[in-house]
């Protein structure tokens, strides 16, 4: 026979400008409080220069350009909310086509073909483009501009002070902090279109004596191309902003970059830049992303190969070859670095094989001798990878035990491993902008004598920067300073090594059929587990409270002291371990004709309770996370120590009604040395709604309401704004963050 299955979707987006917690930009103000902040990329301009409030005479060397004319910054009230022009939800639209196909021959041969084609369009809209001494640019950050002293974008009072800090008499200023946001080039947007298509093509059949086989052929191919705009080129940007005075005309410094078309742009206040600068610096950019997943497998299984007298013993073996192909190419502006809006990244290119033997068996060794059931089961695979896992060999274990027919035991035991991926191996240098942990800001780095003192005048001389500056909160508030973290892929990553078992028990009584119930103890530790990076948080902990140097060295400030950059990468780190209890139950409760026909009551629970989850960042130092119940710069998203999920439907062969309670228990911040605004998060219950009819033979409809009581997340600063979340003030990965919404669908069958 053969099935043919079409599906289609499409999803409006949602910006964050609908939803009440979203709408601004929540900064943590360090005193265990929130205020409303954002972006020290300010569209009308900010600079930071050494003696400026004494030579205007404001008194604040940050000041910026509101109205065109300068003034003291201050990020409460000048900072620039990026929020509402964010998504909460991506714009989606989705084709897929599907095809199953197979024809007996005969008992020994079966040929079957499946195909899948499936085409994802999203659109990503963020606030447009921000760009500071802190954008990545080549191999580093962008760094200083030059001030043009008689720049006709500045007042006369203020080129009069520009002029008084002209040291040197070349006409210019450096300004070693400084900040911009292209909002005349309009939001950054970037649009996927990824295209997958899958193949599979195999034979099975009877062999004789038992025995049957399987063989196949899957390959499967990815491609997205990513189109971005409101891009701005670094290279053209800068040549933009330093300028120079001809004929009374503020104009690019640099002949040949006026020969090849520069305008200049005055970043100095609120919509200056003409539109020949707005044409002149914005720019598109491509990426494009290719997977490639090619899988050869053969296995032959008799599910009788004996009788021990307790039911035919089982037994499965074969073959199975795997290669894993990937690449990323960005265009010349992204793989290069000259471009501010969408983070850049280099080229990433790569594969691997893998060569798999396997086998499985399962021996039923009693039945209603003394007890009701033992069984025990076993696996074992033999890998060889072309890459750094190289031979790796793991098996499994259990048995089953039931001393009566109502009550069973089970426990496994599991080797695997999980080799590193493409990306994680080959990754180019991407960066990203993860939040900040400096210490050099605090009044502890000028206690002198301490090793924190010690740490920050040694960063602070490599940076040429004041150390009259340390000590100054202004170098870590997260209203103006926001540091990129480079992360790249590692070609020596090893393999992730898992030993896991678990203890569980079923109950199916037989005085009560429609009941049954599992409950499961985990067990998990993984060895080498792969992670992208230490991150900025352990960075900080390791380099000022650990004093460990090459931690110290990954640190890289600009001239104000100000952190431009953490360099990180894909590590094996020091392991994870974690541990729970599962506990599922399920019972159907008959209603006979209650409802004028056959009508029952299900109930189901599924629940889990999670004892540890620990993160040990670093191989051999003592710098572990205890992430169960918690949340926050270094655990991440809230791990609850418990939720379920339990489900009431009422069912008739025509009609369901059903009720979802959802539930995700508290947790706590993961620093105890720091006071954040959101130092808990209570437990939160969502309850949702659902009804399916069936129409007639071939039309059921569906509808229903999700988050019942529109119930909002709990709040929290992201870490890029000095707090402990992940984005829109919350944790939209975890929470729900669309508040309620109905649905409603149908399906027909022809």
């Amino acid at each position: 026979n053969v099935v043919l299955y079409v599906g289609y979707t499409k999803r409006k987006g949602v910006f964050a400008a609908a939803r009440d917690f979203s709408k601004n930009a929540l900064v943590d103000n360090g005193e265990g409080g929130f205020t409303f902040g954002g972006s020290g990329s300010v569209p009308q301009g900010r600079v930071n220069i050494p003696g400026l409030g004494a030579a205007t005479g404001l008194g604040c060397d940050s000041q910026d350009f509101a109205g065109s004319v300068n003034s003291c910054y201050v990020g409460a009230t000048d900072a620039y909310n990026y929020a509402p022009v964010n998504y909460l939800q991506v714009p989606q639209e989705r084709y897929m086509v599907a095809a199953m196909a197979h024809y007996e021959i005969d008992e020994h041969f079966e040929p079957y073909l499946e195909a899948q084609f499936v085409n994802n369009r999203v659109s990503a809209q963020l606030a447009p483009t921000p760009i500071s001494q802190g954008t990545p640019y080549g191999d580093g950050t962008i760094g200083s501009i030059n001030l043009d002293v008689n720049s006709t974008f500045f007042t006369p009072a203020f080129r009069t002070a520009l002029q008084s800090l002209d040291t040197n008499g070349d006409g210019y200023v450096t300004a070693p902090s400084w900040a911009y946001r292209t909002l005349q080039l309009g939001p950054r947007i970037n649009k996927d279109d990824r295209s997958a298509y899958r193949f599979v093509a195999g034979m099975k059949g009877d062999i004789g004596a038992g025995f049957s086989y399987d063989g196949y052929y899957m390959y499967a191919h990815t491609k997205n191309t990513q189109r971005q705009s409101g891009n701005v080129a670094i290279d053209k940007f800068i040549n933009a902003v330093t300028t120079t005075t001809v004929g009374g005309q503020t104009v690019c410094a640099s002949e040949a970059a006026r020969a090849a078309g520069c305008v200049a742009a005055n970043i100095f206040g609120l919509n200056n830049l003409s539109q020949a600068a707005v044409d002149y610096l914005g720019i598109t950019a491509t990426n494009v992303e290719t997977y490639t997943t090619q899988v050869a497998s053969f296995a032959v299984t008799n599910n009788n190969l004996f009788d021990l007298g307790a039911g035919g013993v089982g037994l499965a073996f074969g073959a199975e070859w795997r290669k894993e192909e990937g690449s990323v190419e960005p265009d010349t502006y992204l793989a290069s670095g000259n471009v501010a809006g969408f983070n850049p990244g280099n080229p990433t290119s790569g594969s691997y094989s893998v060569r798999e033997f396997f086998g499985e068996v399962n021996v039923p060794l009693l039945r209603d001798q003394v007890i009701h059931r033992l069984d025990l089961n076993g696996a074992a695979r033999a890998s060889h990878y072309s890459n750094a896992p190289g031979n790796v060999f793991t098996w499994a274990a259990g048995v089953e035990l039931a001393p009566v027919q109502d009550i069973t035991f089970r426990a496994q035991y599991q080797k695997a491993v999980r080799g590193p991926s493409v990306n994680e191996l080959y990754l180019g240098n991407t960066v990203s902008f993860d939040g900040n942990a400096d210490q050099c800001g605090t009044a502890a780095a000028t206690v002198a004598g301490s090793a924190l003192n010690a740490i920050c005048v040694a960063q602070f001389n490599k940076a040429g920067a004041p150390l009259s500056n340390i000590g100054n909160s202004a170098i870590q508030d997260p209203n103006l300073v926001n540091p990129l973290r480079r992360v790249g892929g590692n070609a020596n990553l090893r393999e992730e090594t898992a030993n896991t078992y678990t203890i569980g028990v079923v109950f199916q009584p037989t005085f009560a059929p429609r009941f049954s119930a599992t409950v499961d103890y985990y067990n998990i530790k993984i060895k080498n587990f792969i992670t992208s990076g230490v991150g900025t948080d352990a960075i900080g902990t390791l380099c000022f409270d650990k004093g460990i140097q090459s931690y110290c060295d990954a640190i890289t400030r600009n001239a104000l002291g100000e952190i431009d950059q953490f360099k990180d990468g894909y590590v094996n780190s020091g392991g994870l371990k974690t541990s729970g209890i599962d506990v599922k139950a399920n019972y159907v409760l008959p209603l006979g004709n209650a409802l004028g026909t056959s009508t029952k009551l299900v109930f189901a629970f599924d629940g889990t309770r999670l004892i540890k989850y620990d993160f040990t960042k670093v191989i051999g130092l003592d710098l572990v996370y205890h992430c169960a119940g918690a949340f926050g710069a270094n655990c991440g998203v809230p791990t609850p120590k418990w939720r379920h999920t339990l489900r009431a439907t009422l069912a008739t062969p025509k009609i369901e009604l059903s009720g979802m309670w959802r539930f995700i228990g508290a947790s706590n911040d993961d620093d105890p040395t720091t006071t954040y605004a959101s130092e808990h998060f209570g437990s939160v219950s969502y309850f949702d709604l659902a009804a399916s009819a069936k129409v007639n033979k071939t039309f059921t409809l569906r509808g229903g309401v999700t988050n019942l009581f529109d119930k909002t997340p709990p709040l929290a600063a992201s870490t890029q704004n000095g707090g402990n979340g992940e984005q829109t003030n919350t944790f939209p990965t975890l929470y729900d963050v669309l508040g309620r919404r109905f649905f409603v669908s149908a399906t027909m069958n022809f």
